[in-house]
């Protein structure tokens, strides 16, 4: 028989902690987040619930969740998260906490997921055109990590239909910062309810412990802010140095600590180089077979360590009377493999398109990569050329991209192009890079096809247009 109480029923619950497994014992702030959430079950409420890293923040929506579909026959949930992969990843560890209370189901897959009273809780991508495929009547929608979805809006758009009918529809927008502008600007947007001064003065003061580290914003209104700092976990806060500890633990930098463990929305450090409305404007078309009838450029970024991708990316020339303009039609991008195999690979892409010219970025192992490539047979028809990235070349390539997209004269289908572009960033020091947790190979590789087309070079008079 289900617990009267949520608190009752999660302290027979073992899971893994710090000291390895015990049963689930909530902290005040968790008690307080848990009690909020259930008590409002009988009307419609948004909760943005901005939380550090570690703070134990995704087993307690879970336990939330799960308890509200115990307690409510036919209770409808849907988890989202950023990716396929992701989503499942949540939907697994759903799985094992229901297996450690003890909740039979009726079946095994795990995105979707029946309880025998007929509850369903759903695991998707946060895809606005999938994610809401099918679902008819949803009670809760859980955005994962919401300020990190490529185009949270477009996302929450996609789910209302859903929650239209549904005078108690819950929705919960749960993630660690991702800055104010990009993908994170919506999160931001419900985050501050338009008064960015004071809640940037809130985190300030949270961060420098002049604040309480849990906090509840806005209780009697329909949106309601749920802030949880890692000093609101007891441990944390007795320790000596915590942030020390991390970030000797973790191997990330002090910047990164900053953002997912000090809430930090902060844009001092870090400044997207690509916006969101111009990523957006961008996004069109879809990838293209060869044509024999047209022109082709191309640009690879090989890869310097097992953590990088090897990437090549074909763009087309399309003329027209105003200005000649570009548009992505082939991608070719692996993690995994030889040095061999993504060098015959990309050879045989470059005799399927034949592009003109193929820029390639030969720092490191680019100059063996471009020396390989010409022995080739499929890049006989392809004129290669090495690209030495600097501080300051790097600075030209990106900026004529930049300009491309602010220009329109470039076209990208919507894909793990537009995600990088959108996470790529230029530090305070000036120094351009991906942001944490993004590649940046795609971005490169895209810059390189622009400079074989020789966009923006000095002659080009596109750059005037």
């Amino acid at each position: 028989m289900l617990p009267d109480s949520w608190a009752e029923w999660v302290a027979q619950i073992p899971i893994k902690s710090g000291s390895g497994i015990a049963n689930f014992e909530p902290l005040s702030w968790q008690q307080q987040t848990a009690d909020l959430i259930i008590s409002s079950r009988d009307r419609r409420k948004s909760y943005i619930f901005c939380k550090s890293r570690q703070v134990g923040a995704t087993t307690l929506v879970l336990s939330i969740v799960d308890y509200l579909a115990l307690s409510v026959p036919g209770f409808q949930a849907l988890f989202l998260h950023k990716t396929y992969n992701d989503a499942s990843l949540l939907g697994y560890r759903n799985r094992k906490f229901l297996t450690a209370a003890k909740v039979p189901t009726v079946s095994d897959s795990l995105s979707r997921q029946e309880l025998e009273n007929g509850s369903v809780l759903y695991f998707r991508s946060s895809d606005p055109e999938s994610c809401g495929r099918g679902l008819d009547s949803i009670d809760a929608v859980i955005f994962e990590e919401c300020s990190f979805y490529d185009d949270l809006s477009a996302t929450i758009g996609a789910i209302a239909p859903a929650q239209t009918w549904n005078d108690n529809a819950v929705s919960l927008f749960v993630s660690t910062p991702n800055g104010k502008r990009g993908a994170g600007a919506k999160y931001w947007e419900l985050l501050s309810g338009g008064d960015d001064t004071a809640t940037e003065q809130l985190f300030t003061a949270i961060r420098e412990d002049r604040s309480e580290p849990f906090q509840i914003l806005r209780a009697d209104s329909p949106s309601t802010v749920v802030i949880a700092h890692w000093r609101a976990v007891e441990r944390y806060q007795a320790e000596p140095d915590f942030k020390a500890r991390i970030l000797e633990e973790s191997g990330i930098d002090e910047s990164t600590f900053n953002q997912e463990y000090d809430l930090d929305f902060s844009t001092s450090d870090t400044e997207s180089v690509f916006s969101f409305e111009l990523i957006s404007r961008a996004a069109a078309g879809d990838w293209e077979q060869p044509d024999d009838e047209a022109i082709y450029f191309a640009g690879i970024d090989s890869a310097t360590s097992g953590a990088d991708f090897s990437v090549c990316i074909v763009i087309k020339k399309i003329f027209s009377d105003e200005c000649d303009r570009f548009a992505v039609v082939k991608l070719y991008r692996r993690q995994k493999g030889t040095t061999e195999q993504h060098l015959s690979n990309i050879a045989e892409l470059l005799a399927d398109y034949q592009p003109v010219t193929c820029s390639i970025e030969k720092n490191g192992v680019g100059q063996v990569w471009l020396e390989q490539l010409s022995y080739l047979p499929g890049s006989r028809n392809t004129s290669l050329e090495g690209f030495a990235t600097t501080r300051d070349s790097k600075e030209g390539l990106i900026g004529r991209l930049v300009v491309a997209l602010e220009r329109g004269h470039l076209t990208i289908p919507n894909s793990i192009i537009t995600q990088e572009l959108l996470g790529f960033q230029r530090r305070s020091d000036g120094k351009l890079e991906a942001a944490s947790r993004y590649h940046d190979d795609t971005v490169i590789a895209l810059a390189l096809a622009l400079h074989s087309a020789r966009y923006g070079h000095s002659g080009d008079l596109r750059w005037n247009t």
